[in-house]
């Protein structure tokens, strides 16, 4: 008496059928690689148009704290200009003996308090000088002992070294910078030293990544090792 083929054995029997069992496991593999590649690139494409926005938010911001920078460097300069008048014209008046002494008195009162608003409103534009450049301290970062060329493309060394460092492409790494300059401190011209590289990124948290991978691996380039550092020197003196 013959026993009845099994399932499984009629599929390893039948080589046509295990032939589309598999071509039909690779279609749906294929299908999920497709949606998850569409998925990644909407993000990619959402991440870009999120950075755009942010970056033009902040730009607005800057024009914003610059104009309000120029209005009190206005207003500072006329009562300047006031107060010399003032005291001119007092000058003239003591001299010429055209005050009586309670004038004079109204005068120096006068003048006292032309000098102590003076005082409040250099006080205040120091304040707002404070706040625009620590605002500015948390978006970017030092780079020491990078060597420095008078022909050099410093924008395109920097994005090349941070793309290294964060293992990015470098297309990537030029969105998530603003800008790139040198800066001279006090320090550096006495002992004639390369000029520090300060590195103005669109996003924080770009800036907090870089500085922490370079504090885990440090920055090389040419052979040499350059140090990334947060903080800004209080001894600046220019910058290109």
């Amino acid at each position: 008496m013959t026993t009845p083929k099994t399932k499984m054995e009629k599929e390893i029997k039948d080589p046509k059928n295990t032939s589309r069992r598999g071509s039909g496991q690779e279609e749906v593999n294929m299908k999920d690689i497709w949606k998850e590649l569409q998925k990644l690139t909407e993000k990619i494409v959402e991440n870009q148009e999120e950075n755009k926005k942010e970056l033009k938010t902040i730009r607005e911001n800057q024009i914003k704290q610059q104009a309000q920078l120029e209005l009190i460097r206005k207003e500072f300069k006329e009562d300047i200009t006031t107060i010399k008048n003032d005291i001119s014209k007092a000058f003239v008046e003591i001299n010429d003996n055209k005050l009586e002494n309670k004038k004079l008195g109204t005068e120096q009162r006068k003048l006292q308090k032309n000098l102590d608003d003076l005082a409040a409103k250099n006080e205040k534009m120091t304040k707002e000088l404070e706040r625009i450049q620590h605002g500015e301290l948390e978006y970017a970062l030092r780079l020491r002992n990078l060597q420095e060329d008078p022909q050099e493309n410093l924008r395109a060394k920097t994005t090349k070294i941070l793309a290294t460092v964060m293992g990015l492409p470098e297309e990537s790494m030029e969105t998530e910078i603003d800008r790139t300059y040198r800066v001279q401190s006090t320090y550096a011209k006495q002992n004639k030293l390369i000029r520090d590289v300060l590195v103005r990124f669109t996003r924080k948290h770009t800036r907090d990544q870089v500085l922490r991978k370079s504090n885990q691996n440090p920055i090389t380039h040419e052979g040499k090792k350059n140090h990334c550092s947060q903080r800004n020197s209080q001894t600046d003196i220019g910058q290109a």
